[in-house]
């Protein structure tokens, strides 16, 4: 009997433990990725919140359809990677922004367009390749002043040939530079480079 009674008590008290709260990271960005209304597979959509603590991304599966889950109720940036387009309807054709609710689904549809590339190589006066230095992109007159959406694309460096190749370039003006080589630490100043104009361009704008 007295067992049974402890029984009794031990499973009446579990009953009124409280529920444990749980994380409030439940919120959902579904949606589809299309170019000119045809579902693209395989796009890694990422989002990042606006204080930049949490990044999550999803791929596009064969019907185009993207989800990701497990996002605080915050504002979040929208943006599309590993493809050669960009953002029809955006913030300098790279970013989305759209406000999450923690405990619920949130839908985005994506609309993408073509974007530009940009190809070269970096040499130095001697005529050696410039290898492994990251490649600087900075748009000229955008929307936002100071504001570069390259600046927040994963990191770009010249090859074993001093090349490069930035693709899914919104449309616009920029101006390209040679960062820091990687082995330089402790200064966030930009090594002098020189400046080479594209054939038939004479000034520096």
């Amino acid at each position: 009997v007295m067992s049974c009674a402890l029984a009794l008590v031990m499973f009446a008290g579990i009953l009124l433990i409280p529920p444990r709260v749980a994380s409030q990271e439940n919120g959902t960005i579904r949606g589809t990725v299309k170019f000119r209304n045809t579902p693209l597979s395989g796009v890694i959509v990422v989002a990042m919140s606006s204080n930049s603590l949490q990044k999550r991304s999803a791929q596009t599966n064969l019907a185009g359809e993207y989800e990701i889950k497990g996002l605080n109720g915050d504002a979040f940036l929208i943006s599309v990677g590993n493809t050669p387009y960009v953002l029809s309807e955006s913030i300098g054709g790279t970013f989305r922004s759209v406000a999450v609710n923690e405990t619920g689904v949130t839908t985005l549809d994506l609309a993408l367009t073509e974007g530009g590339v940009v190809s070269g190589c970096v040499e130095y006066s001697s005529g050696q390749p410039v290898i492994g230095r990251e490649v600087l992109a900075e748009e000229i007159g955008g929307s936002i002043p100071g504001f570069s959406p390259m600046n927040f694309r994963a990191g770009i460096r010249t090859d074993d040939q001093g090349c490069f190749r930035l693709f899914g370039v919104p449309a616009g003006q920029y101006r390209v530079g040679i960062g820091r080589a990687a082995e330089i630490t402790g200064t966030k100043s930009l090594l002098p480079f020189v400046i080479t104009y594209y054939p038939g361009v004479r000034v520096r704008s």
